[in-house]
């Protein structure tokens, strides 16, 4: 959100399998003409190319070898005149999207699970065409994952980006062990590979933690703390919490009042808890405490209080 606050990206390492990303002529199976660097793309410089059809319908292709997983293709289209609202299609293999060609820049998501061996994969845009029908593409991306994660620029080569990871050495004086607020905005994708995602406090260790966990398989949140090995609470919500929408999740912490609100409403109370020591909590971990189930999503407010706020 625009607050002024600011926000960071964490993202898994990926490649963009994709040789020419942004120098669509080049690609290396064509029909149309193709002018690189013709109008402003999305990241604000002028590098997007213009597609016009001059015969049947223009395609641009790359012929890969796939192993047998999920891999997703992205790529933003912008229309121009007559192709507004025209259909496009996005191709990996016999694997086809559907999509409609907008008036502004939009990215396009295709995730398809590819059997091993050589296929072409690629857009055709728009389809169908008639002579003269122009469009606009930019950031053309193929991933070896389940969802696109952000644009990888390539120029003659696949190009890899890091994962990103976040560090935190201690911070005990700002985060109470004994009573407080964890509250985070979040959300995740609908993906079985990262089942529990985990966002919370701790010493490092999965021994004394409280963890906000949203889960990728179902449509389940849910809160817990352990204190010396020993849980304290659990608060299990099964269902009704739909990934790929943002939740607002309050877990508050005091000895023997315990709560947790989703979305500006209490769900449920302990009224039997211990707290750890003080000082015993003294990291924001992105994970369980311990590094297993980092968190794969995204977060739009983080925040910890060093009391237990009322529930108003």
């Amino acid at each position: 959100p625009n607050s002024g606050c600011g926000s960071w990206l964490f993202e898994p390492q990926s490649t963009n399998l994709i040789i020419n990303s942004q120098s669509i002529s080049l690609s290396p199976i064509k029909n149309g003409t193709f002018v690189d660097n013709f109008a402003i793309s999305p990241d604000g410089t002028q590098n997007a190319t213009k597609i016009t059809a001059t015969n049947t319908d223009p395609f641009f292709y790359q012929n890969f070898s796939f192993s047998a997983a999920s891999y997703t293709a992205s790529i933003y289209i912008k229309g121009i005149g007559n192709s507004i609202g025209k259909d496009f299609q996005i191709r990996l293999g016999s694997n086809i999207y559907d999509g409609v060609i907008p008036t502004e820049w939009t990215r396009f998501e295709y995730t398809a699970t590819m059997p091993s061996g050589a296929t072409n994969v690629g857009i055709e845009a728009p389809n169908p065409a008639v002579v003269g029908d122009e469009v606009l593409v930019w950031g053309f991306q193929l991933e070896e994952l389940s969802y696109a994660t952000s644009y990888i620029p390539t120029d003659g080569a696949t190009s890899t980006r890091l994962q990103d990871i976040a560090n935190n050495s201690g911070n005990s004086d700002l985060i109470s062990s004994t009573e407080g607020v964890l509250y985070v905005e979040a959300k995740v994708k609908t993906d079985t590979a990262f089942a529990a995602n985990c966002i919370g406090i701790s010493d490092g260790t999965d021994a004394n933690r409280l963890s906000i966990i949203m889960y990728g398989n179902i449509n389940s949140i849910r809160a817990s703390m352990n204190v010396g090995s020993v849980s304290q609470f659990d608060f299990n919500l099964p269902s009704g919490y739909s990934q790929e929408q943002y939740h607002k999740i309050a877990v508050s912490y005091k000895v023997n009042d315990c709560k947790i609100f989703i979305n500006g409403t209490k769900i449920l109370t302990d009224t039997s808890a211990t707290m750890p020591s003080l000082g015993t909590f003294d990291r924001l971990n992105f994970d369980l405490g311990q590094g297993l189930y980092s968190f794969y999503g995204k977060n739009k407010a983080l925040a910890v209080w060093k009391e237990a706020l009322t529930d108003t």
